[in-house]
């Protein structure tokens, strides 16, 4: 299947994957970075505060680990809706580590761990080969 050319517009920026990047005049990547960035601030802020609550409350690993994946799944999302483009790593990573506090919660023993840092270079290494070249 053909990719789509970052000129398209029927196409919206968050499916084009990273070849959104050089799209626009250089005010409107600068205004998506600054985009970026503000969303990332406040994920990175957010998980902080959870975490503060979670020790302050002591509420123990399994909602630690439930809150800072829901943080991490919520920010792919508002960066899919305002079409920042999609980190799929951190939306895997976000979603692992929820399961393993829901894991936890259950009361079932699995080491999270070595899973979560498998996983991790798993998707790492596949990234090499799904990823632009054109970069």
């Amino acid at each position: 299947m053909p990719q789509p050319s970052p000129s398209d517009p029927e196409v919206p920026d968050h499916d084009r994957g990273n070849a959104n990047r050089h799209v626009g005049t250089k005010s409107e990547r600068k205004a998506r970075k600054a985009a970026r960035d503000k969303v990332k601030s406040a994920s990175f802020g957010a998980g902080l505060l959870w975490i503060g609550f979670v020790w302050l409350l002591d509420l123990g690993w399994a909602a630690a680990l439930i809150g800072i994946g829901t943080v991490l799944v919520l920010e792919q999302a508002v960066r899919a809706q305002f079409a920042l483009g999609i980190d799929r790593f951190w939306l895997g990573a976000g979603a692992l580590i929820g399961v393993g506090g829901l894991l936890i919660l259950a009361g079932i023993d699995v080491p999270i761990g070595p899973l979560l840092l498998i996983a991790a270079g798993l998707a790492i290494i596949s990234s090499i080969f799904t990823s632009n070249t054109s970069r």
